[in-house]
């Protein structure tokens, strides 16, 4: 059964999905969802004073994902579903502060929310944020399913 996730893991890596703060404010203006609907979502949620963030973020998704794999709860390779919205900030240095990340929708399942935050936890701390980038920190939101998929737009 591991195995097949980590399998279908690596096809996740391979497909990364996120947006832009910009990217969400024109897709929205053409009736397009907010957030993407890959197999996992990121997106980020700071305005990127048009700097290319895409190498960047799939690293931190790669990071995550990777973390994310190994601490997986043995009830997830048992079935169990859920579905987890994790917001959390890196700073300039690759950090990530001590109250992030949050919970933004919890799967309602302790087990699974506290996978999804040890694996931003242990992750951390990333590569230094570009160094032409002015503000204190990125915010991303980190999507994670548990057994099931992304919802369809």
């Amino acid at each position: 059964m591991l195995c097949g996730i980590r399998v279908f893991a690596l096809a996740l890596l391979t497909s990364t999905q996120f947006q832009t703060a910009e990217t969400q404010r024109n897709n929205q203006s053409q009736s397009s969802p907010a957030v993407s609907q890959g197999p996992s979502d990121i997106e980020l949620l700071t305005d990127t004073e048009e700097i290319d963030f895409k190498p960047y973020i799939q690293v931190v998704y790669s990071a995550v994902r990777y973390r994310w794999m190994l601490t997986m709860p043995t009830s997830v390779q048992l079935g169990e579903q859920g579905r987890n919205v994790i917001k959390f900030r890196i700073l300039p240095d690759g950090t990530v502060p001590t109250d992030s990340p949050k919970i933004e929708i919890s799967s309602q399942k302790k087990d699974l929310d506290q996978a999804s935050l040890r694996a931003i936890q242990k992750a951390a701390p990333f590569k230094h944020l570009p160094e032409k980038f002015s503000k204190p920190f990125i915010e991303l939101r980190f999507t994670f399913y548990y057994n099931c998929k992304p919802a369809k737009s």
